[in-house]
């Protein structure tokens, strides 16, 4: 899981001590942001400077009724940061010359969400799906998972607030070396928001309450359409051992736009994958020659169209 958080800073500045040598005293308690409960055993660290997160300074705890304190030997600014388990510790607090110093923490009961991400058509669980939660109000907060091989996903560490649902599965790949093109194409899938639609303009936001344990419906991700054509170079019309360049291009009014080519062999198979429905031009040509054996206009409209060649010799 990933977070990416903005840190609230404060700045806290009391009387300086005249006298030099006194011990700098930091104090303050550490209580639950929603139901203002002293949080007994929380932990708080005390760093030098004024920039979060380095080395540890000192590290202390608080007592039952939420409060801690310590005392340091330099006067400097110091950065301050309270954690307590169950909860989310996203805000850091900073000292200048003060003692005592009075620092005080709300924390956050720490919300979890949870669910699955399966393909819409055969409900199968897809692996490395990106979930993601983007919260809509300040301060502002985004937390990532990747989906695993049970398309199983949890996000955690979360604060309340108002959050967009979004699943960004990762683009296919080309099939395995070998693999019959047409049985083994890599399927793509578009990206999901939740709830309500797979736009972010549909998209409705949903509100998280601090401490939520919250495990959503299985989300459902649309394969998208990949239209494909293939076929073979006949047998009939060339030389075993013949080698061709088969390329295609989609036309666009009277132009043609090329868009991949492969060599193929006599009584070899192509096949031109992740095509939009359109009107395409596929042109046949002996390797290393310059006039086109055999050209066919192709309407595509099935996802997976054939059109064999017979070579003009």
């Amino acid at each position: 899981m990933t977070a990416t958080i903005l840190t609230v800073v404060m700045v806290i500045a009391l009387p300086a001590i005249a006298q030099q040598g006194v011990d700098v005293r930091i104090e303050g308690t550490v209580t639950d942001a929603e139901t203002g409960v002293p949080l007994e055993k929380a932990q708080v660290l005390v760093m030098p400077g004024r920039r979060c997160c380095g080395s540890a300074h000192t590290t202390t705890s608080t007592d039952k009724d939420g409060v801690f304190h310590t005392l340091l030997g330099d006067r400097r600014p110091y950065s301050i940061r309270a954690s307590s388990d169950g909860y989310v510790a996203f805000e850091t607090l900073q000292t200048a010359n003060c003692s005592p110093c009075k620092v005080d923490f709300r924390l956050h009961a720490e919300a979890r969400v949870s669910g699955r991400v399966v393909d819409a058509d055969t409900k199968e669980p897809l692996a490395r799906v990106t979930a993601e939660a983007i919260q809509v109000s300040a301060p502002f907060a985004a937390y990532r998972a990747l989906s695993d091989q049970d398309g199983k996903f949890s996000l955690e560490q979360m604060l309340p607030g108002v959050y967009y649902f979004r699943f960004t599965p990762v683009r296919s790949a080309v099939p395995l070396l070998g693999a019959d093109p047409h049985e083994a194409a890599a399927r793509e899938y578009a990206p999901q928001w939740w709830p309500d639609g797979g736009a972010a303009r549909n998209a409705t936001p949903f509100a998280i309450a601090a401490g939520t344990t919250f495990r959503m419906p299985d989300i459902w991700i649309s394969p998208v359409a990949r239209f494909q054509i293939s076929g073979t170079v006949k047998p009939d019309g060339c030389v075993a051992g013949d080698a061709y360049s088969i390329s295609i291009g989609e036309e666009k009014g009277r132009e043609l736009k090329a868009l991949r080519s492969e060599m193929v062999y006599c009584n070899g198979e192509y096949a031109f994958q992740s095509l939009n429905p359109g009107q395409y031009q596929i042109s046949l040509r002996r390797k290393n020659d310059g006039e086109a054996s055999s050209r066919a206009e192709v309407l595509v409209s099935d996802r997976d169209m054939r059109s064999d060649f017979v070579p003009v010799p």
